[in-house]
This record gives structure tokens, C-alpha cells and sequence, in this order.
């Protein structure tokens, strides 16, 4: 019947779980016990305390049970019926409502026999005994048996011993008969004062057991066992384990502050609790505000089990992981990244259509280099509809040709360039120049092949004409000192004014005919302000000369006249 027991405490206490609150005529601890008083006036808490009990129910808290109440009863013969000791009625100063076996001759043994229906664990008897007549007390043998094949096949728990008048023996006696079995028989062999043969007389009988779960001598103390209920006599759990949040042999202490569970065994403090960590309910350590992100169960100790996050709501399958990956509890990071078109930690957000794609989304459509500019953007892969722009390769055009190739569809190679890296990715064009023997800006032709590049013509052509014009000038200047100093032998006078230092001038061979130096000798440039001293230029001044000298419009024909002719 114990599982019986268990089933209906296992009912209650989910019907307490949903409901908050005992059901009618249960109290206590998971509302495990019933109240044998009237179910108004049992309280949640304490039960059936200071209240008076129903039939067959005694102690403080109601929880001593009489089993032999109303139970079958038989006896070796009867005067008075076998039942009335089992009616539940005490007074016993009538024989008419006691048990009483037969006087008759030839009797030798007198025995009455309550079946408690099932087999019980017995420790408390009370004998009432007739109050108007004691002298068949003494002698009474009390057994404990499992069958009812005969009186004396059981344990004898007790023996009942006096005065022959009963004098000496209690009206109310409580007999200590420990033992477990389905029938309780008091037995006896003994011929007391005045009677001629074995006579058993007694008003009332009770074998009282204290409640599943209770224990003590009137059965006010709890104990919270796993598995079998506790001794009803010193509360010893018999599993050794208790419900979670007892401790004790008894299982009948709280846990501490700090702990909680099956036999007080976990802490408070290891427990992820969201909010406030210090209430901790010494049965269940349950977190009041719910868990911290990742984790699970009443006392949040357990992590997400194939699930994440924030109550455990999402679930590791959906994500969308490249490759394989673990399931972290708390954040469900894929841990090689998210397949093409997902992003976020969790690849569980799809990319922004029209705006990116890739793994992680990091492709950014208008930076794509589709022909045209105008083609879809697919999430996943970006893949442009048209080919790619000169320059660029790749389903979505995002990428530069390869080193060493440059052009539409990366197909052709670069040329001698100096580095292989600064050929231009559209154009093939060698930035750094090209190595010794090639030119043109591809560095692809051989320089004995043809005409070199547009600089090189430049560089060459500027050369040759320095080297003509400082040829030319050496003459001219040379020509003209041999017939200054021929003039001046002959003029000297025309100069009689001017100093030394003074006389002198800059001659320059008009390019448009250099003949003109010599048919026309007397043509001969001058300062007309101040005559300055024949400057000599070098060679690799010269054209920097010039150049000074043709700044400004009419700048040389303005400082220098032509001297009249004589």
C-alpha cells in the first residue's frame, strides 16, 4: 500500500505546484500529509494542531492512528463478542460492552485475535482494561503474527504480569510490542484468583501506528524521506537519503542558508540565477527572477540542452553555421563563420537584400564591378548577371586581376615590367618603368624593335639641339671679340666718355639666319642705358641664359638696340 501512499503524495504535491496552495484536508511540506480532523479547521502549516481529531486519530497533530479500529476479529470463544474490543469505545465499567471469552469446564487456553488487514510495523499496544473487575489481568501473552494458522505462530512482543486480583496492573495499559505483521493476539494459559479456567476479559484494544511520514511517541515530529517513509518510531530514513532540502538521519532538519537539494548537497552560490542570487529555497535552490542567459532548470545550474541564449529559446539547428560547429549554450557562435548570405554570431540574421552578401555579409553589392552597374545582388554569392569591367574578375567582380594579368576578363599578361606588381589591373600600364631592353608604357616592345617612347624622343632631341646652339655660340662669340677689338682701335673716340668697365655687350646669333654674323658686320647690339661688360656665358649655362632673356615679350630688343650704322 506504501506505493499507493506515494502516488497520491506525488498527486498532490504537482496539484500544490500548479496551484500554489494545499488542497483541502492536506498541509505541510509539498502538502504530503493529511489532516485527520475536520478539514476547516486544519491549517496549511501546522495541521490538525490543538484541534480535535477524528475517530480512530489521536496526538497533538492528529497523526496517531489506532490500525485495529473496526478491524475482523476472532477468539477462541466468546461471552461477550470479539468486536467490542475493537469499537473505538473506552469506557470499561461495563462488561456488556467488553470482550469476554467463555466460562466453560474443560478449558485450557483462552486467545482473541484483530487482523489489521495488512501487514504493519507495530510498536504501540493499549489495553483497556474492565475497570469493575481486575482480577483477569494477569498472565495476558501478546503476539505479533503474519498468519492465522495458530495463535502462537507469531513473536511474542509482551507479557503481561501481576498479582493474581490484577491489583497491581495499570486499567490503561500501554505496551511496548515491537515487530511487523497482520495480526496482533493476545493469548493465555493463566487461571487467576477465583476462576476455574483461562478467561480473557478486556474492553478495548489499540495498536497505534503514527502516519506515513510522521514519528515520535505521539507521532509530532516529520520526516522527509526519499523512497520509503521513515521509521514511525525514532524517524531513521531507511533509503539514508532524503527529499531535496532535508538533512539528518531523520531527514527532519532544513537545509542551511547556503545550501539546498537532496541531502543539503549543493551550494547556493553556484547557482546562475538572473537577478538576485540570495534567496535560495533550501528544496529546489530556485532562481526567484529565472536564469542568466545560457542556462536552465528551476536552479539554473544546468546549461541550454541543444538550445541558447536568453530562457534557452533558441535552437543550435537553426542557425545557419558553415561547416560544422559546437553549440555554445550561452551565445550559439558558429565557430567557422555562416554559410554564404547569413551573418551575425549566431548566423541566424540573413543579409540586407540589394545592399550585402557573402558569409558574414560583408560583400557590399554597390562595390561590385558588375558591366553595367545594374545587375541583382544575390545574398549569397553577389554574382554578377553581365561580365565584370576591364580589370576585375570574380562571380561578383569584387576582385582585382591577379598578379602578372591585367584587362577584360583578366586575360592578358602584363609586360617587362620593373615590378610585376605595379602593372595596372585595367590597362596593363608599368608604373615603375620596365626592365633594361623594353619600352612603351606596357613594356612590350624592344627598344632596337622601333621608335623608343615619347620621352625617350624628347630626352634624345633635347640634347642634340644644346650641343648645336653651344657650338654656334662659341663661334659668334669668338668672331665677334676679334672685330670688337679691331673697331675699337678705330673709334676709340666715339667712347672717349665712357669708362672702361662700361664698354662691352652681350651678342646673341639671331637663329633664323647665324650667316647674318658675318655679311653684316656692322649690325652690333648695345646697352643703350649703361653698356655692360662682354659677359661670358659656359657652355652648360647658355641655355639657361637664353631662357632668362626670352621671359618677358620683347625682353632681349628691349635692354639691347641695334648700333646705327657709320
Amino acid at each position: 500500500m506504501e506505493w499507493v501512499r506515494l502516488a497520491v503524495l506525488l498527486s498532490v504535491y504537482v496539484l500544490h505546484i500548479t496551484s500554489g496552495s494545499c488542497l483541502p484536508g492536506t498541509y505541510g511540506y509539498r502538502c504530503g500529509y493529511n489532516c485527520h480532523c475536520q478539514a476547516n479547521t486544519c491549517n496549511v502549516t501546522d495541521g490538525c494542531r490543538s484541534q480535535t481529531c477524528i475517530k480512530g486519530w489521536s496526538g497533538p497533530t492528529c497523526q496517531k492512528n489506532n490500525k485495529a479500529l473496526d478491524k475482523s476479529t476472532s477468539a477462541s470463544s466468546t461471552s461477550m463478542a470479539a468486536g467490542n474490543a475493537v469499537d473505538g469505545n473506552t469506557i470499561a465499567n461495563n462488561y456488556r460492552s467488553c470482550f469476554h471469552s467463555a466460562y466453560n469446564d474443560g478449558i485450557n487456553v483462552a486467545w482473541w485475535r484483530v487482523d489489521l488487514n495488512e501487514t504493519t510495523p507495530i510498536h504501540d499496544v493499549t489495553i483497556y482494561f474492565r475497570t469493575d473487575y481486575k482480577v483477569r489481568r494477569n498472565g495476558i501473552q501478546v503476539y505479533i503474527a503474519d498468519t492465522a494458522a495458530s495463535p502462537t505462530d507469531g513473536v511474542k512482543c509482551y507479557n503481561v504480569t501481576g498479582k493474581g486480583d490484577g491489583s497491581d496492573i495499570l486499567d490503561v495499559l500501554n505496551v511496548t510490542c515491537s515487530g511487523k505483521g497482520r495480526y496482533l493476539v493476545l493469548y493465555t494459559t493463566t487461571i487467576n484468583n477465583g476462576d476455574a479456567v483461562p478467561i480473557l476479559d478486556f474492553c478495548e484494544v489499540q495498536v497505534d501506528v503514527c502516519a506515513p511520514g510522521t514519528f515520535g511517541s505521539v507521532c509530532d515530529n516529520y520526516c522527509h524521506c526519499a523512497g520509503d517513509v521513515c521509521n514511525f518510531v525514532n524517524g531513521v530514513c531507511p533509503s539514508g537519503v532524503c527529499l531535496p532540502g532535508w538533512q539528518h538521519d531523520e531527514c527532519d532538519t532544513e537545509c542551511t542558508q547556503f545550501s539546498y537539494g537532496q541531502n543539503c548537497s549543493k551550494k547556493c552560490s553556484d547557482r546562475n540565477c538572473k537577478n538576485d542570487n540570495s534567496s535560495c529555497d533550501h528544496a529546489t535552490g530556485m532562481c526567484v527572477g529565472g536564469c542568466k542567459t545560457g542556462w536552465n532548470g528551476t536552479d539554473c545550474t544546468q546549461e541550454c540542452p541543444g538550445s541558447y541564449g536568453d530562457g534557452c529559446a533558441y535552437q543550435c539547428s537553426a542557425r545557419k553555421c558553415r561547416g560544422t560547429s559546437t553549440c555554445d549554450h550561452v551565445t550559439g557562435k558558429c565557430e567557422n563563420g555562416c554559410n554564404p548570405g547569413w551573418k551575425i554570431a549566431d548566423c541566424t540574421q540573413e543579409c540586407t537584400k540589394g545592399v550585402e552578401y557573402g558569409s558574414g555579409c560583408v560583400g557590399n553589392c554597390s562595390a561590385r564591378m558588375c558591366d553595367g552597374g545594374t545587375d541583382a545582388c544575390p545574398p549569397d554569392t553577389g554574382q554578377c548577371e553581365s561580365t565584370c569591367v576591364s580589370g576585375w574578375q570574380g562571380e561578383d567582380c569584387a576582385q582585382v586581376c591577379s598578379l602578372g594579368s591585367f584587362g577584360e576578363n583578366c586575360s592578358e599578361e602584363c609586360g617587362q615590367c620593373l615590378d610585376t606588381s605595379d602593372c595596372h589591373h585595367v590597362n596593363g600600364t608599368c608604373i615603375t618603368g620596365c626592365v633594361n631592353g623594353w619600352t612603351n608604357h606596357t613594356c612590350t616592345q624592344k627598344q632596337d624593335e622601333g621608335p623608343t617612347s615619347n620621352a625617350g624622343i624628347f630626352t634624345s632631341a633635347g640634347v642634340v639641339v644644346a650641343i648645336i646652339v653651344a657650338a654656334a655660340v662659341v663661334v659668334i662669340v669668338v668672331v665677334l671679340v676679334r672685330r670688337r677689338r679691331s673697331q675699337a682701335a678705330n673709334k676709340r673716340d666715339d667712347h672717349a666718355d665712357m669708362s672702361p668697365e662700361q664698354i662691352g655687350a652681350v651678342v646673341v646669333v639671331d637663329e633664323k639666319d647665324e650667316a647674318a654674323v658675318d655679311e653684316d658686320d656692322n649690325d652690333t647690339y648695345y646697352n643703350t642705358a649703361t653698356a655692360p661688360a662682354i659677359t661670358l656665358v659656359s657652355v652648360d649655362k647658355l641655355q639657361e641664359r637664353i631662357q632668362e632673356l626670352q621671359v618677358p615679350v620683347g625682353g632681349f630688343q628691349a635692354e639691347y638696340q641695334v648700333r646705327p650704322k657709320t
